[in-house]
């Protein structure tokens, strides 16, 4: 019998669901633009909060509010399922594209919170597909620097406060 969610209404959740086997199913540019897009499709349903992402090859990591009626249970149920029909049928495969079902852990405090960050923002180049976060397109980070939200809106106020980084305006060097 699987452990039960910790999952609190109104809470911001960190969520990682892998890809079933570890594959790099979605290492093309084509599938994680596909899931961007239906990040920001969720977030046009439902009303939540995306305050950072990244989408790797064989993961994704969300940091992400639910908000309205709709937990983070219907979110996620939503956000993977509608991924897998639209990436199996762009990529003429079928079946079952994630491995097991998404983890998720409520966010309890700051130092969490800049630890889910930092881990989201950092997580393509600990990965090697990057040589630093902001030159990961695939983040919330990239979009929040762009200072056009995209698929995942205007950053929270706050977020540039805690993640200077998340400010808009150009990359800087470091």
């Amino acid at each position: 019998m699987r452990e039960p969610r910790n999952v609190k209404t109104g809470t911001l959740h960190l969520v990682t669901c892998r890809v079933v086997n570890d594959e790099r199913l979605l290492a093309p540019p084509e599938a994680k633009d596909l899931f961007v897009e239906d990040l920001g499709r969720l977030r046009e349903k439902y009303g939540g909060l995306v305050v950072d992402f990244s989408v790797l090859d064989d993961h994704v990591h969300l940091l992400f509010e639910p908000r309205g009626s709709a937990d983070l249970a219907v979110n996620m149920r939503w956000l993977f399922g509608v991924f897998t029909l639209r990436y199996n049928r762009r990529f003429g495969s079928s079946g079952h594209l994630w491995g097991r079902r998404y983890d998720s852990r409520p966010i309890r405090g700051g130092a969490e919170l800049l630890e889910a960050i930092e881990r989201i923002d950092d997580n393509a180049v600990r990965a090697g597909l990057a040589e630093r976060p902001e030159q990961w397109a695939w983040s919330g980070l990239v979009q929040h620097r762009l200072g056009e939200g995209g698929a995942i809106g205007e950053p929270p106020p706050w977020l540039g406060l805690i993640a200077s980084a998340h400010r808009a305006g150009p990359a800087t060097s470091s």
